[in-house]
């Protein structure tokens, strides 16, 4: 199951690179959390007499999988945060922020812009982007979906060894043992420095509502449990008017107005009962993208969309009109 998961991240964000923020204050802050982490020792033994059956297995991937949306846990938490070895992310109702350590790719997103910060050619660029869609997904803009949410199917806890599922102190453990294959997956993933032949992965949720609490990956002779992957989740980590400070700091660079700013204005289908409006004001030169699964790729210079717009310098204002593939299909 970690398996799966941290490759589809890596996979998502091996592309991208950027710049590390400054995460002394985050790691500091939870760093502690770790030790909780450790839990009893308990021999292969003890381990293996209890077992569970799949159908106990589905059973519990199905009450993580409904209780980790992201929409469900912010109505009852003000904001939500996950890190590991490698990334960190944080939601809140109104925006998202994520952060990768290994591949340095950060990326802010609220209801009318996102913003990444990555590196080109060893030059740091933020990069800016226009949410056209009606209905947008700010935690899907910046992958913190993919980190709050996972993967946690029934078939991905069945991917590997089960080796136990049980209850102790309110918190109900899974444990896993991961086949040879996946082992090196996560080694390779990870860079792991370890000559463990085969991993284990303890995935701990609250036994009453089901949230992750944690999840570990560990070499499957060490007793301790020392984490060579350790991935942490928080709720109401910071008060109700607060944020992670490198979401502010990404929130602060995406709303930056300063002389030397262009408009784009895009007008979504002009004419129609449907028409809406989307602005963003960006520094001269800066590179804008425009984000949409349901925007037709053609923009127009009129809005009788018949004058197609080749290029844009973004030097100077520009409105431009598109249509959505719905308008288009019905034409």
């Amino acid at each position: 199951m970690e398996t799966k998961r941290k490759n589809m991240i890596v996979k998502l964000l091996i592309r991208l690179t950027g710049v590390m923020l400054a995460l002394g204050m985050v790691f500091g802050t939870f760093s502690a959390a770790e030790v909780g982490v450790k839990a009893a020792k308990k021999t292969k033994t003890e381990q293996e007499s209890s077992k569970p059956t799949m159908k106990q297995i589905r059973k519990f991937a199905k009450k993580v999988g409904k209780a980790n949306n992201i929409e469900k846990l912010l109505k009852k938490y003000n904001n939500i945060l996950v890190f590991d070895t490698g990334f960190v992310a944080y939601a809140d109702k109104e925006c998202s922020y994520t952060m990768t350590y290994r591949y340095k790719y950060a990326s802010y997103a609220d209801m009318d812009t996102a913003c990444s910060l990555v590196w080109e050619n060893n030059e740091p660029v933020i990069e800016y982007f226009l949410q056209l869609d009606k209905e947008t997904d700010i935690y899907d803009a910046t992958y913190a979906r993919d980190y709050f949410e996972g993967d946690f199917s029934p078939e991905s806890f069945l991917e590997d060894e089960v080796i136990s599922l049980k209850e102790e102190n309110g918190r109900i453990i899974y444990i896993g043992r991961l086949n040879k294959e996946n082992t090196e997956d996560v080694k390779e993933a990870w860079e792991l420095e370890t000559d463990a032949e085969q991993l284990c992965s303890e995935f701990v949720v609250d036994a009453e509502t089901y949230e992750v609490i944690y999840e570990i990956i560990y070499d499957e002779n060490d007793e301790n449990k020392e984490p060579l992957v350790s991935t942490m989740y928080f709720y109401d980590a910071y008060e109700e008017n607060e944020k992670l400070e490198e979401c502010t700091l990404m929130r602060a660079m995406a709303k930056r107005t300063e002389l030397g700013t262009v408009t784009c204005t895009v007008v979504v289908d002009p004419g129609t009962e449907n028409e809406y409006t989307r602005k963003i004001t960006v520094p001269t030169g800066e590179p804008l993208y425009f984000k949409t699964t349901e925007i037709e790729k053609i923009a127009y210079k009129n809005a009788k969309c018949t004058k197609k717009i080749k290029e844009w310098d973004t030097k100077s204002d520009l409105t431009m009109y598109v249509k959505s593939i719905q308008t288009k299909t019905e034409e």
